[in-house]
């Protein structure tokens, strides 16, 4: 929603279907690209609008579709940084609160999306994997919501991580099955109520400051790039589709979807291995 509204409607909100072309909606791409907006940004403004134009043809709203010649503009080179082994280690050895401490364990050696970190029950937990059942998003959960299909797959646990997810298990005040394995308390309506966190103001309140503290740049501190280091440091430790498969991607080049296949056991090897070389 707040794509379609900050980039599309504030742009296009007031022009009828009929006058719109593409000469204009690819002025407006290049112009988003020049601003400096990310390849993420301007890409999505992309795929938004192409499918706006082809709706509209669709449903005969227009005769022609104006967004089928438009092509995506040359944006930033896209920085993906990763974090690097001591850094890893250095600010996990910096965690006293066990419930971050788990939290995090969860994020850098399981490499679960932020919303679905925040929205991990008890018993998505199974003592050897994680099965999300939603997602939280902006402190809200979400039952039954997940990403993708592939999102609804068990995440192998290292071997090494589970000792830290029992011993936040035998501390937390609420480990029914429907509870929050990550919750904070609400405010307002929700007053004494566990709900789910924000990720973002997770980070930036209790991890950030010691990242900080340990000359770890900010930019490094996010569930992202926990994700896209596991999925980097596993391609040492086992094949594309085991990487495939513990980040839980629809999909790899055909040649690796169609004739490559996960044996679940060697997935668990690698992610085994690469937490061992951590």
């Amino acid at each position: 929603t707040y794509q379609l509204e900050h980039y599309l409607v504030s742009q296009f909100g007031d022009l009828p279907l009929r006058k719109l072309d593409a000469f204009g909606i690819q002025i407006w791409l290049n112009g988003l690209a020049e601003k400096g907006y990310s390849q993420a940004v301007v890409h999505q403004c992309f795929s938004n609008i192409r499918a706006i134009t082809h709706t509209a043809k669709k449903q005969k709203f227009l005769a022609e579709d104006p967004g089928e010649d438009v092509s995506m503009p040359q944006t930033k080179p896209v920085e993906r940084p990763v974090m690097m082994r001591e850094q890893i280690l250095a600010l996990i050895g910096a965690i006293e609160d066990a419930h971050d401490f788990c939290l995090l364990h969860v994020g850098i050696f399981c490499g679960l999306r932020a919303s679905e970190i925040m929205g991990l029950q008890w018993k998505s937990w199974t003592g050897e994997a994680l099965m999300p059942h939603g997602m939280a998003y902006d402190g809200q959960f979400y039952a039954g919501r997940l990403k993708t299909r592939q999102s609804k797959a068990p995440i192998p646990v290292p071997e090494q991580v589970r000792p830290v997810i029992e011993a936040w298990r035998s501390i937390c005040n609420d480990t029914s099955p429907e509870a929050l394995m990550f919750p904070t308390f609400g405010r307002g309506k929700r007053k004494g109520q566990a709900v789910p966190r924000w990720g973002k103001n997770f980070l930036k309140w209790r991890i950030i400051p010691i990242a900080k503290k340990l000359g770890i740049p900010d930019r490094l501190v996010t569930f992202q790039v926990m994700r896209r280091t596991l999925g980097t440091d596993m391609q040492e430790h086992g094949t594309l589709k085991d990487t495939q498969s513990m980040l839980r991607h629809a999909s790899i080049q055909t040649t690796g979807d169609v004739y490559v296949q996960t044996i679940d056991k060697r997935v668990l090897q690698a992610v085994n291995s690469r937490t061992d070389a951590v």
